[in-house]
């Protein structure tokens, strides 16, 4: 007997809980409509929204600028919510954007920016805001502002060059991203690999390869002093 699509929809909202932590739900966002996102369930607030997931290397990054702005992937694995999506998320209020970063060594990073905003495909997706930056870590490499290098930067893909360099940081550094001149992070970049090309593989700091990553959003909420 068939399941329903129902039906097949709670069994993989199950197994993506109990693989990852985390759920699947739909949202609506204004003069927009409704998608699904993922939502994480690792840290104590279960309200982050995934927009970008490492952990097992079976998705390739390095894609043309139609693809980034759709976005691909699988909430099961690797994927890469969509600039659309994320502009039109970041735009209906105020977010706020964490990175969690795991190193071969197994040395967790957690970054955060409590004004994260993505422009529209006006602009190319520019990354307008970040705002704040704190971190998890009192040592300056492991706790680096490493995004803020890209902050007011439009989104570049091999096939769309937005940056400001002479040659293309989207081709030398295989992925799609905020690119200046070129990285001082590149979240996008190849999966790590330890012999592999440094400015190509996934990174934060100081072309140390990451071995998995996801980047969260969630609302606004000021920190209140009791």
């Amino acid at each position: 007997m068939c399941k329903t699509d129902n039906e097949m929809l709670k069994i993989n909202e199950k197994r993506i809980s109990d693989n990852y932590t985390s759920n699947i739900r739909s949202i609506k966002i204004p003069d927009y409509g409704s998608f699904d996102v993922l939502f994480d369930n690792k840290t104590a607030e279960k309200d982050w929204i995934v927009i970008q997931q490492r952990i097992d290397g079976k998705e390739n990054f390095f894609r043309d600028w139609n693809t980034y702005v759709a976005g691909f992937g699988s909430f099961e694995g690797d994927f890469f919510l969509g600039l659309e999506k994320i502009h039109r998320l970041t735009y209906s209020t105020r977010y706020q954007l964490m990175i969690r970063m795991e190193y071969f060594n197994g040395t967790t990073q957690h970054a955060e920016y409590n004004n994260f905003k993505v422009d529209s495909n006006e602009t190319e997706y520019t990354l307008s805001s970040l705002g704040q930056y704190s971190n998890d870590k009192d040592n300056q490499f492991w706790g680096s502002d490493n995004l803020r290098w890209h902050e007011g930067m439009k989104f570049s893909t091999f096939d769309n060059e937005n940056d400001l360099w002479n040659q293309e940081c989207a081709e030398v550094h295989r992925g799609g991203w905020w690119y200046n001149r070129c990285t001082a992070s590149n979240l996008n970049g190849e999966f790590s690999v330890t012999d592999g090309s440094k400015y190509a593989q996934m990174y934060w700091a100081d072309y140390s390869p990451l071995k998995s990553v996801q980047m969260m959003i969630r609302k606004y909420y000021p920190v209140v002093d009791k």
